[in-house]
């Protein structure tokens, strides 16, 4: 049975990929929960899962990227991949315990990504700071070789008005010329350890994509993929908590283009635009409503002309 329209609150906030944060809005925890009859006081935590009965023709999906510090409100804007075609098949009753099998099994290798990334972090955000050792790595190795490059010269002094200043260059003789030969030696190890750490990282973010792979594959199955959805909506939001602007990219399914709605205006964009303006991470615009629709719509509106 097909129901006309669904919209699906998903709380993206701590997530990167669609699919996990719906999984995860569909699960909870209902604490202390009395199991035992009358006279038992016994209590535990129960988890509890969601699960679909009958699926839409139109399913929307709002996605919630608001959170709070110190009681006051802000936008999450980091990046979450869209679908251009979603499977429900996951979120179905009727796949409950097929789902569940394959989601513990998918729940550990996230969890490895998730080691993975953290791992990668320590590289590409030294001492919880913005800066890559391996660009740190580099640049202290240029330091040194340069040094080497120069002419001997002291200081330079330099006439500017009436006076005179001294002004000193960071690759002009920072170094004194008994300690030349542990430049050259340092400029060396500076290189070895940046190509080191550039091939751990490589690696692991290697490991990422494989990982990726097999979570992508794991529902992959054709019994987790009967029930397609297709991108047909999205609603923008671009600015902070507090306030913004919202506007709309539709796509023609005929003419095989994306429009953008701002107001009065309409425009034709590239499907690159689209998304990099939808999944976030670039600036204050995300997604904020995903409209998808069933292969039957889907195939209608490949034969409307919306012009």
């Amino acid at each position: 049975m097909l129901d006309s329209f669904a919209a699906v609150m998903v709380r993206v906030v701590g997530f990167k990929e669609l699919y996990e944060a719906w999984e995860n809005q569909c699960r909870s925890t209902i604490e202390n929960f009395k199991e035992g009859g009358e006279n038992d006081e016994s209590t535990a935590d129960v988890k509890q899962t969601d699960w679909l009965e009958r699926v839409p023709k139109v399913l929307c999906l709002q996605l919630n990227r608001l959170d709070y510090k110190d009681a006051e409100p802000f936008k999450h804007r980091h990046k979450v991949a869209i679908e251009k075609t979603i499977y429900v098949d996951r979120f179905m009753m009727s796949n409950s315990e097929r789902s569940e099998q394959i989601s513990n099994h998918v729940a550990k290798l996230r969890e490895q990504i998730k080691m993975l990334e953290l791992s990668i972090k320590e590289y590409t955000s030294f001492g919880g700071s913005d800066y890559d050792i391996r660009s740190m790595l580099a640049l202290l190795g240029d330091f040194f070789e340069k040094q080497n490059e120069q002419d001997k010269i002291n200081q330079d002094i330099q006439e500017i008005g009436t006076g005179q200043v001294k002004y000193h260059q960071p690759f002009k003789n920072q170094i004194a010329a008994g300690d030349k030969s542990k430049a050259a030696e340092a400029v060396k190890l500076m290189s070895k350890y940046q190509t080191q750490l550039s091939e751990q990282v490589t690696q692991m973010e290697q490991q990422v994509r494989d990982l990726e792979s097999q979570i992508k594959a794991a529902f992959g199955i054709p019994e987790m993929q009967k029930q397609a959805y297709h991108l047909h909506s999205i609603c923008v939001h671009d600015g902070n908590a507090m306030s913004g602007h919202y506007y709309s990219f539709i796509y023609d399914r005929l003419q095989k283009k994306w429009r953008k709605f701002n107001d009065i205006r309409v425009t034709e964009v590239q499907e690159e635009e689209v998304f990099q303006n939808s999944e976030g991470g670039h600036s204050w615009q995300t997604a904020y409503w995903l409209v998808y629709v069933e292969g039957s719509i889907s195939s209608e509106l490949e034969k409307l002309d919306i012009n």
